[in-house]
């Protein structure tokens, strides 16, 4: 059993006890603007793995930035955040979406993937005597061989995951194929065209205020649970790189907004953070046309993926989502989560943690409770 020594502090230096192909890689725990700073370098950045996200939904004391260097050169990093059950000093951190390690402009090396888990597993197994989680990140392309190097490196795969299912727009695909939506879609494509919707990119702080009272009118009028962080958007915007901060893109009916969505681009994807209608948007298929009018948009940069997230237990944001990926998008079942552990405790703690979210998630499964 392993002994839990005390966590490293911001800006200290974990060497790493490894085989002579280790040799030089290092962990460091950074300041969170300082790892965000970095992201915009990688081709695998995500939003789950920016300090400020995570921080917004889980609050910044839980959230632990980590730097990896190999003779000194940054290769990578990630984002963990914990969970803990009340008296006990071990506890859960969670990668959700990590690690990075595709530098931009460089050749991937599944050495340097490797290297990232073994630093990850050395500092939060090892050195903290937690159970440390990885989720790696919903790309078609990569995914999978990410899961078979955890395995290879000790960590148990848990089929199961919440919301398994990714819906992924192939954003340079031809256009007649990135359109191949389902008949039903364009059915209602079509009928947002003719009602005479508009849809217009902004800044966020231009538009937030009418982007979350949307938003907070959808909730109360659809009466489900949220645990969308709509209020740090505006500060995602400002903390987060140019590259990666966000975009809110809204439908208009004459001056008046109906529909709307949070989008944030970051390396090789692109993300639909959150989304927004008024009854009457609804009503008129706003977001439909919100979304074709995205998907023109971001097939103008750099992201090979557009990232719709998954359906929250939802059937009818299956039908849409469904509808929207694409004759080349896909739905991709992600791989699962995959833990490891050098502690009974940490173990325990793990099994209670995953419990009360399968026990949550059940709960708001059920008539009336809700997504």
């Amino acid at each position: 059993m392993a002994t839990a020594t005390a966590p490293a502090l911001v800006g200290e230096t974990c060497d790493l006890v490894a085989p002579a192909a280790e040799a030089g890689v290092a962990l460091t725990i950074v300041p969170h603007g300082t790892w965000d700073a970095a992201l915009s370098q990688f081709d695998d950045a995500s939003y789950d793995q920016t300090a400020a996200f995570a921080s917004a939904k889980r609050g910044s004391e839980r959230v632990v930035a980590c730097q990896v260097h190999q003779r000194g050169a940054l290769i990578g990093g990630a984002v963990a955040t914990r969970f803990s059950l009340p008296g006990l000093r071990t506890g859960l951190y969670y990668v959700k979406f990590g690690p990075v390690w595709r530098r931009t402009g460089e050749a991937e090396s599944w050495t340097t993937y490797t290297h990232l888990v073994r630093a990850l597993r050395r500092e939060f197994c090892d050195r903290r005597g937690s159970l440390l989680t990885i989720v790696p990140r919903p790309n078609p392309e990569f995914a999978s061989r990410e899961a078979e190097i955890l395995e290879a490196e000790g960590f148990n795969r848990d089929l199961y995951a919440p919301d398994p299912n990714r819906y992924l727009v192939d954003l340079k695909g031809p256009l007649d194929a990135v359109a191949g939506f389902s008949q039903k879609w364009r059915y209602n494509l079509k009928r947002a065209r003719k009602a005479g919707l508009k849809v217009v990119e902004h800044d966020v702080h231009e538009a937030y205020a009418t982007f979350a009272e949307l938003h907070r009118v959808m909730v109360e009028r659809k009466r489900f649970h949220s645990d969308d962080a709509v209020e740090a958007v505006p500060q995602l915007a400002d903390a987060l790189p140019r590259a990666l901060a966000p975009k809110i893109y809204l439908a208009y009916e004459g001056d008046r907004a109906v529909a709307g969505a949070v989008i944030g681009t970051h390396g090789d994807m692109a993300s639909y953070l959150y989304g927004a209608s008024s009854e009457g948007g609804a009503a008129r298929n706003a977001g439909y046309l919100l979304q074709w009018h995205i998907i023109e948009r971001l097939r103008e940069g750099e992201a090979r993926w557009y990232d719709l997230g998954g359906e929250a237990l939802d059937p009818g944001l299956r039908q849409f989502k469904r509808g929207l990926v694409g004759r080349q998008g896909e739905i991709f079942a992600t791989p699962g989560e995959f833990s490891c552990w050098t502690s009974p405790v940490a173990r325990m703690v793990g099994v209670a943690t995953y419990a009360a979210r399968s026990a949550r998630l059940a709960m708001r499964s059920l008539p009336g409770r809700g997504k």
